[in-house]
């Protein structure tokens, strides 16, 4: 149901049009001249106003040929959304012109018939609610990208050591220009939301960004993925299909593990950064697109491009600006920051009132090594406050993704297990087993339940299989030696 004022001196006429809109449904509201008009306009607001052209501003006084104007305007100023229908007489087509450059939407000539009223007020409010329902969206749009956005702030880059500060300059200077980016860093130092954070601060971030991990895809469908196809281009392709870089075309498209990319598709990768244009499969249709690449990589991509893995000549087009993510073992001054900021994330998704963390606990996380960088930091944090009892962590609470010995816990100097990278996880276990017996003097009960092994034979099964053994000490040498 719509809401509507008629205005109109000649009553017989005002109420005709009241009573066909009223059977439609709509809440109709009568007034009779530009005064009482504009005070109704004043308390209430109306999805359509159907206004007379000429009438008296207040009773007793002649008509005036600027009151409906002023109705117009007044219901405009109310609200700009509002839909007018102007009646006028035979003849004074110019006025309703006039009305309709001042927000009018359409008029009725006088003598209009019940039908002509009932479809130009229908067209009327349902452009209203159309008008409406687009600002709605547009609202709704503008919440979303905010939304979208706002974690890819470049304040959400958690760190304040001297090289997170140095890395947020260049992520700011970097999504100011439209020049390709390599970001490079290990596993879990956070490519992805430094690209993102790119995208979402650069002067394009009103469009798309588009994700590909290259490692995803095996190379007969990475084309496709990147590049499209037309209707019929191979079996089962029953119509036309966007590839990354048309979809993300205005935007930003994001190469995650670039050096994975197959050898034999690099070169049409080139050409789409040299020559900004892209052909689906099957078609010979050039496409021209407007995109900006942002590729990641945790490989080091000139060893690989002089072992022939990888084109040297695109590494050079993808390695115009080249950010480079610190692992954090190299900026362990940030680890308490990025704690806060994880408990206070997680305390939220959880529900959990988590205080903070003891020094203690505090420590062991500084002193631990992260191989796998603040991804794993971040899983630790969540893992603990997940399983914790209390408000503050603890070091007993602390959940690592592999149990750190005691011995560990307590001296900061000593390595969980020295085993060389590329080794086997049962090189490892055989290692921290070790460690972890010689830690607690071999008492097999407490390092089954440091190890987080339930039962202690299972313990014993295992330093039979890898055939461990307790170091005695060597008897002191006889001074007759």
């Amino acid at each position: 149901m719509s809401r509507i004022l008629i205005v109109d001196d000649v009553r017989a006429q005002r109420r005709g049009a009241a009573l066909t809109l009223s059977k439609l449904g709509h809440e109709v509201i009568e007034s009779e001249n530009e005064s009482e008009a504009v005070e109704v306009i004043d308390r209430e607001s109306f999805d359509l106003v159907i206004t007379d052209m000429r009438m008296p501003p207040e009773d007793g006084m002649p008509e005036d040929e600027e009151s409906g104007l002023r109705v117009i305007k007044a219901a405009k100023d109310r609200d700009a959304d509002t839909a007018v229908l102007v009646m006028t007489a035979h003849g004074s087509i110019k006025n309703a012109v006039e009305a309709m450059h001042q927000g009018a939407s359409d008029y009725l000539e006088k003598g209009f018939s019940t039908d002509e009223l009932r479809m130009k007020a229908s067209k009327a409010l349902k452009q209203n609610m159309l008008v409406k329902e687009n600002a709605r969206l547009s609202e709704e749009n503008a919440y979303l990208k905010t939304s979208i956005s706002e974690p890819f702030a470049l304040d959400n880059i958690v760190g304040q050591s001297y090289i997170m500060k140095k890395l947020l300059e260049d992520v700011h200077i970097a999504a100011q220009s439209s020049s390709t980016v390599l970001v490079r860093g290990e596993s879990g130092t956070g490519k992805e939301l430094v690209a993102k954070a790119i995208h979402y601060n650069s002067p394009r971030r009103d469009k798309i960004i588009v994700t590909l991990n290259c490692a995803c895809f095996p190379a007969d469908l990475i084309e496709d993925e990147l590049f499209g196809h037309c209707k019929g281009a191979f079996t089962g392709s029953s119509s036309d299909r966007k590839g990354a870089f048309e979809e993300s075309d205005g935007g930003t498209i994001f190469l995650d593990e670039i050096g994975e990319m197959p050898l034999e598709m690099q070169p049409r990768l080139m050409r789409v950064l040299e020559q900004k244009e892209v052909k689906r499969i099957g078609e010979n249709m050039v496409r021209n697109v407007d995109v900006r690449v942002v590729a990641a990589t945790n490989q080091n991509l000139e060893n690989t491009a002089s072992s022939g893995k990888f084109r040297g000549d695109l590494f050079e087009r993808l390695n115009v600006i080249s950010i480079l993510l610190p692992p954090l073992r190299d900026r362990k001054e940030d680890i308490p920051i990025l704690v806060d900021h994880f408990i206070d994330m997680f305390s939220k998704e959880t529900s959990r009132k988590i205080k903070g963390i003891s020094k203690p606990a505090l420590n062991m996380l500084i002193q631990h090594d992260w191989p796998r960088n603040v991804r794993e930091l971040k899983n630790v944090i969540e893992r603990t406050i997940i399983f914790m009892e209390g408000d503050v962590i603890e070091e007993k609470n602390l959940r690592f993704s592999t149990p750190i010995p005691q011995s560990s816990r307590n001296n900061g100097n000593e390595s969980i297990a020295e085993v060389p990278v590329g080794s086997s996880l049962e090189d490892m276990e055989k290692v921290l087993i070790k460690k972890t017996l010689d830690a607690n003097n071999w008492n097999k009960r407490k390092s089954a339940g440091q190890l987080g092994i339930k039962h202690p034979k299972t313990l014993l099964d295992k330093i039979k299989k890898y055939g461990l053994s307790q170091d005695v000490p060597s008897a002191p040498a006889s001074q007759n030696d």
